[in-house]
């Protein structure tokens, strides 16, 4: 688990969920200049939010851990 084990891995789920954040405004970016096609955005941000949610979950159960106060 590496150094700090559970407390570790939290604070980098919570990076991971901040970049999370960032895909979904990125691809939202990339279909309003028109890089994206809506189909192709559409299915992207169900997979973008669908791993977010993973993550929230991931962190959710560190916390309850006592991973972070």
């Amino acid at each position: 688990m590496g150094k700090n084990g559970n407390r570790e891995r939290a604070r980098y789920t919570n990076i991971a969920l901040g970049s999370s954040s960032e895909v979904r405004y990125h691809l939202l970016l990339a279909r309003d200049l028109g890089f994206l096609d809506p189909v192709r955005y559409n299915d992207l941000t169900l997979k973008a939010e669908r791993v977010g949610r993973m993550l929230q979950a991931l962190y959710r159960t560190l916390r309850k851990k006592g991973a972070i106060r």
